[in-house]
């Protein structure tokens, strides 16, 4: 399997989110303060390193990013305690053919059907003091778009003692890398939702929440 990291800096950051059950509108934000690299955190030994780009965690985990959304909006989604956001995209398998315009992209031939993620991007605003307490992760391989994310995650993540900000009511925004190399948190991602490509969102997006 392609040893690969899984490009997720739309989180809260960088791309469209789409919120569960309910309207966005009110919870988008602008970012007012400097977006700081928080470098590389390596689950396996709770570490950090400092690094300056995506690509640097890609020297770390792999050989290269199977999925990246960097539509910088400029704007961020704000969440409270216990809530949920969903968000999908796609990983293309051998069986997918290019077609102009499908997905509002188009649609590539993929390298495999399936894919070891072996790191991810993350990142995120906070006007609270000190360490965030924690962000829960999952990862679907099947996903409809808008729709209830599946019983079962792939993969779920627990990502505590984040940075925050150095003064309450200050907003501080970070971009943060992590190294799931040397650790059980690997996991593997199917391509197109189940390994082949069936021209049907509902089928081959993969979905991710937190």
């Amino acid at each position: 399997m392609l040893r690969s990291s899984i490009y997720t800096a739309s989180v809260v950051l960088l791309g469209t989110t789409v919120f569960a059950q309910g309207n966005a509108s009110s919870k988008v934000h602008p970012i007012t303060a400097p977006v700081k690299d928080g470098g590389i955190y390596h689950v396996g030994t709770g570490t950090w390193t400092r690094a300056r780009d995506m690509g640097s965690l890609a020297q770390t985990t792999g050989v290269g990013i199977i999925y990246d959304n960097t539509c910088d909006t400029n704007y961020y989604s704000g969440t409270v305690q216990n809530e949920t956001n969903i968000d999908d995209g796609r990983l293309p398998s051998t069986s997918s053919v290019v077609i102009a315009g499908l997905y509002g992209n188009n649609s590539e031939v993929g390298s495999q059907n399936s894919y070891q993620v072996d790191g991810f991007e993350f990142a995120y605003c906070t006007n609270d003091a000190g360490p965030v307490v924690s962000y829960i992760l999952n990862f679907y391989d099947a996903y409809a778009p808008c729709a209830v994310a599946p019983a079962t995650p792939v993969k779920t993540l627990t990502l505590a003692g984040l940075p925050g900000s150095l003064t309450a009511g200050t907003q501080a925004c970070w971009l943060l890398n992590f190294d799931l190399t040397a650790t059980t948190n690997s996991f593997t991602m199917q391509a197109d939702g189940e390994g082949a490509y069936n021209a049907v969102e509902a089928q081959d997006d993969f979905g991710w929440s937190f």
